[in-house]
């Protein structure tokens, strides 16, 4: 059977829009790739709130969307902190590389020399070889020397690196649909699969492994998409359900009702044969909703409250014969 739907809750609502923005600015910050145990970390919570929430208690959901959205912003400054530290390291080794040694002092030629006559100050410039290291203006950065270096080096890893970053952003795009239908409540299973298989993403693309980041998110974005599909027909269920309860709700108060009207009638005695037949298709409906046709014991109930009103209506009209 569906489960109900949640009450409308617009704190939660807030905090799962605040939970959405702080994923999407530590994706920004590349904290998968410089901070992907913060970041794992992150999403975990994100699921247990999903979960949370799921089983109605919304204290527990709350509490873990914070921890998750504070776990986010904690992973997108150490992401942050990490680049320029990288680039400065990267920097510093390629001057190291790129220092040319010092020529060797000249030796002062012996007296018997023609050139011992020459005076210092007159030697020409031209002997001194000029220096053969880079300015800081003319060296490149290390990110942008980095990423041609790899694809010169092996354009196939480049090319495997877009295609898993194309899987990601698809993968992304599918995550936040879900999320706006609600797919942590009405596709907990399937989404939280999906989750599981971004998160094994994101590892594998810390770890440059591009080939099974690429797979991962691709399995992540259908069972995102899945969950989406699966989300729309439960909430119609759900929606569907809660109509059939208020005419089943309406219908068992309706047959009470009547029924107590027909006793005060003295149905029971007057009109026993009308009021058995009611009692009998009231006793049906109780059968019916215990089964979860909520439909056929609304309509079960309705109809006993028709006998029971016949029934009523028969032994008033005998009463005066008495």
């Amino acid at each position: 059977m569906a489960a109900d739907k949640p009450e409308k809750n617009d704190a939660l609502d807030e905090l799962r829009n605040r939970l959405t923005h702080a994923r999407d600015e530590a994706t920004r910050a590349e904290a998968d790739k410089q901070a992907p145990a913060q970041f794992a970390a992150a999403l975990a919570k994100a699921g247990e709130g999903d979960l949370a929430l799921g089983q109605k208690d919304v204290a527990t959901a709350e509490k873990r969307y914070r921890e998750a959205i504070d776990a986010l912003r904690l992973a997108s400054a150490e992401a942050r902190r990490s680049i320029p530290a990288a680039r400065e390291e990267g920097e510093s080794r390629t001057v190291e590389s790129r220092t040319v040694k010092a020529p060797p002092p000249q030796t002062t030629p012996p007296a018997t020399s023609p050139l011992a006559k020459t005076p210092p100050a007159t030697a020409p410039f031209a002997k001194t070889p000029p220096s053969t290291a880079p300015s800081e203006a003319d060296r490149p950065s290390a990110a942008p020397r980095k990423q041609e270096r790899i694809a010169a080096v092996d354009p196939a890893v480049a090319a495997s690196r877009d295609q898993a970053e194309q899987a990601k952003a698809r993968m992304t795009a599918a995550r936040h649909a879900a999320e706006q239908v609600a797919a942590g409540f009405y596709a907990r299973k399937r989404f939280s699969s999906a989750q599981g298989k971004e998160r094994d993403g994101m590892t594998a693309l810390g770890k440059s492994d591009y080939a099974g980041a690429a797979g991962r998110f691709t399995e992540a974005q259908s069972d995102y998409q899945a969950a989406v599909k699966e989300s729309v027909l439960e909430a119609d269920l759900t929606a569907q359900l809660a109509v059939l309860r208020t005419n089943l709700d309406q219908a068992h108060a309706a047959v009470a009702a009547r029924r107590q009207q027909a006793l005060a009638a003295d149905a029971d005695n007057l009109a026993r044969d009308l009021f058995d037949r009611a009692q009998a298709r009231q006793v049906e409906g109780d059968e019916l909703a215990s089964r979860k046709d909520l439909a056929g014991a609304a309509r079960a109930y309705r109809e006993a409250a028709e006998r029971y009103g016949e029934a009523m209506s028969r032994a008033r009209a005998a009463r005066p014969a008495r």
